[in-house]
């Protein structure tokens, strides 16, 4: 070997020693934060300092496409599916970076831990190992590795990862059952949600009324449809909701469908979720094209995004 290719070669084993070594030191670093903090039981961070304790750990213990975890303040207005849009992130993901919660909503002033990639927590239990962690969240073990900065591919009791792409499956009994309800429906059609359940001003008379239920902005002419699996007990004009579809939908749920171009359907028929049963317009009361989606469950309005997240 001449003198340039020992030269070479010299300098490509310091630089792959030195990046064993900063993941190692990365990694020792964040175990040291870890000791010196509450993160042993993560159902424990509840508080602020907590969660920015966790967010320096997990800071330091991952390190795999910019990920970033902070911390943020419950703000008014602010609510879980406007956050995790903020953040690019899903509802999972603000539940899998939160255990203990129990409900969508989080008083004022209250701290939540944010992430800007999609995935969970998960705490190592003992007798867990890099495989059945793998295969518990489908995800592969290199994957986990290196989301995780472990050289060797070992995991300890008690340390925290973070599970890419994963959905939390240790959950509240509150929780439990806010994700059954998620089974129970799917979006009618894709779109941006330009107005929420709840009071605002009325954009005819401005006037504060309860809106119930969500607007759906899309294209003119977008396929809508059926949320649920059911049976069409309407299907025509609807005061402000102009051309309307309603559906008698299991476990004593309605859905409506206003707005619409066309109807696709007729009275008595039944569909399943997911069929075709109409397109967006712009008739009845509106600004513009898009989809009136209400949730009624033995005809009480529901918030949709309880549902559809």
């Amino acid at each position: 070997m001449n003198r340039k290719h020992f030269g070479l070669a010299a300098l490509a084993l310091v630089l792959a020693a030195g990046a064993l070594v900063w993941g190692l030191s990365s990694r020792h670093k964040a175990r040291e934060i870890q000791a010196r903090t509450s993160l042993k039981d993560i159902f424990q961070w509840t508080g602020q300092a907590d969660k920015e304790a966790a967010a320096r750990y997990l800071n330091h213990s991952v390190d795999y496409k910019n990920f970033h975890a902070s911390v943020h303040i419950i703000q008014k207005g602010d609510t879980f599916w406007n956050l995790a849009q903020k953040y690019g992130v899903n509802i999972d993901t603000v539940v899998g970076f939160n255990a203990g919660l129990t409900g969508f909503f989080a008083p004022q002033g209250s701290p939540l831990l944010m992430s800007n990639c999609r995935g969970m927590l998960h705490q190592v239990a003992v007798d867990e190992t890099l495989d059945t962690l793998a295969a518990r969240y489908g995800v592969s073990p290199t994957a986990l590795a290196q989301w995780n900065t472990l050289p060797g591919g070992r995991v300890s009791p008690g340390e925290v990862l973070f599970i890419p792409k994963a959905r939390p499956d240790e959950l509240t009994k509150p929780m439990k059952h806010l994700y059954w309800m998620r089974g129970l429906f799917s979006a009618p059609l894709e779109g941006r949600y330009s107005s929420l359940e709840g009071y605002r001003t009325d954009p005819f008379n401005g006037e504060k009324r309860f809106h119930n239920g969500v607007d759906i902005a899309a294209p003119f002419n977008s396929r809508i449809h059926a949320a649920a699996p059911g049976k069409v007990i309407l299907a025509g004009w609807n005061d402000g909701f102009g051309k309307c579809v309603i559906l008698s939908n299991p476990y004593g749920y309605h859905t409506l469908y206003g707005h619409m171009n066309m109807i696709l359907v007729k009275a008595g028929q039944r569909v399943y979720r997911g069929q075709v049963i109409g397109r967006v317009g712009m008739t009845g009361m509106t600004t513009g094209p898009h989809l009136h989606f209400t949730i009624y469950y033995h005809w009480k309005v529901q918030n949709p995004l309880q549902y559809l997240w």
